[in-house]
């Protein structure tokens, strides 16, 4: 794991609403999340969000 550095994408979690958290970062567009999907390790939360565990394929 990467230590919430944002590097290994293992924490991707599934999070609405958007406007409550932070624009996506560097590490969400290289790791080509979804656009409802942010690294856990990095998100900072600004409001009410509901967040789902993002299931690996």
């Amino acid at each position: 794991n990467c230590r919430g550095h944002g590097l290994c994408g293992k924490c991707v979690v599934e999070i609405e609403p958007l406007e409550n958290v932070n624009p996506r970062t560097f590490f969400e567009n290289l790791h080509k999340l979804e656009p409802h999907q942010k690294l856990g390790c990095r998100v900072k939360v600004y409001g009410d969000i509901t967040v789902k565990a993002a299931i690996a394929d």
